[in-house]
C-alpha cells in the first residue's frame, strides 16, 4: 500500500489503535483479552519514541488503519534486552504489506537500541503471522499448549524470538 504512512505513534492515535485492539479482543484469539478496553493497556500506552520500548502506526488518509509496538517481556531487570512485539491492522488493510512495512520501521528503531532478542506469540492456527514473522527472521522456539481460553476452546501460544 504505498499511500500509506508509518510513523511513530503520537498521543492523538491511542483511540483509533485502541479501536482497532478492540476489535481483535472481540472478534479473534490473536489477543487472550475477553472484554474490550477502555484504555490502552499499559504495554501500548508506554510505549515511547526512543529505546526497547516504541510504538509505530500505519496511518492512510489521515487515519490510523494499523500498529505494531514493542513492550516488556516481564517486569523483572534480567529481562530489560528483550521485547515482545506485535502488530495489529484494521481488517481491511490486511494482506497489503502495511504488517511488513510497519515490521521493518519498528526492527529499524530497535537496531542498536540495546535489544538482545524479540519475541512474538501467535495465538491459534494463524498462518500470515507465522509468514510474517519469518520474513523477519523469527524462529518458532516453543508453544504454550493450550494456554487461553476463549470463545469456547483453548488456544495455543507458538512462541517465536528474532536475534539482534
Amino acid at each position: 500500500m504505498g499511500d500509506a504512512i508509518i510513523r511513530r505513534a503520537a498521543a492523538g492515535d491511542h483511540p483509533a489503535i485502541l479501536a482497532i485492539y478492540n476489535h481483535f479482543v472481540e472478534h479473534d484469539v490473536s489477543t487472550f483479552d475477553v472484554e474490550p478496553l477502555d484504555e490502552l493497556p499499559g504495554w501500548v500506552s508506554s510505549a515511547g519514541r526512543s529505546g526497547p520500548h516504541q510504538l509505530f502506526v500505519a496511518e492512510v488518509g489521515h487515519a490510523v488503519v494499523g500498529w505494531c509496538v514493542s513492550s516488556r517481556v516481564r517486569q523483572k531487570p534480567a529481562y530489560a534486552q528483550s521485547v515482545e512485539v506485535t502488530v495489529y491492522l484494521d481488517p481491511p488493510y490486511a494482506g497489503q504489506g502495511l504488517g511488513t512495512r510497519l515490521y521493518a520501521a519498528l526492527f529499524e528503531a530497535l537496531d542498536g537500541s540495546g535489544v538482545h532478542r524479540a519475541y512474538a506469540a501467535i495465538a491459534g492456527d494463524n498462518p500470515v503471522s507465522v509468514g510474517l514473522h519469518e520474513r523477519f527472521g523469527f524462529r518458532h522456539v516453543g508453544t504454550w499448549s493450550e494456554v487461553g481460553f476463549k470463545f469456547g476452546s483453548y488456544v495455543d501460544a507458538a512462541w517465536y524470538e528474532k536475534a539482534f
